[in-house]
């Protein structure tokens, strides 16, 4: 059977596609306005519905989907508002450093 995403809620594919992207739960959680424990639920529920055993494989499901395929607008898989910096810390448009 293939992992379907209508079955994770609107929240789960918000911090699916983030974390998609690469973002890390510091990152999700602030800009979601969310815990890092409830960031780590949503992860753990969509892995679980889509019976996939980890993160990477989550990321892996994401990144071949037809909305994330390669030369696709990112905004279209996921948000994309977010670069990392040279001290490997994430930097929002705005200059913002998560760390």
């Amino acid at each position: 059977d293939t992992p379907d995403m209508r079955s994770l809620t609107h929240r789960e594919r918000q911090v699916v596609g983030y974390a998609a992207a690469g973002h890390p739960n510091k990152v999700i959680a602030y800009e979601l306005g969310l815990s890092l424990s409830t960031v780590a639920g949503h992860l753990a529920r969509a892995r679980a519905k889509l019976a996939l055993p980890s993160l990477t494989a989550l990321r892996d499901f994401i990144s071949v989907l037809p909305q994330c395929a390669e030369g696709t607008s990112a905004s279209r898989c996921a948000p994309q508002k977010f670069r990392i910096g040279h001290g490997g810390g994430a930097t929002s448009e705005g200059g913002k450093a998560y760390r």
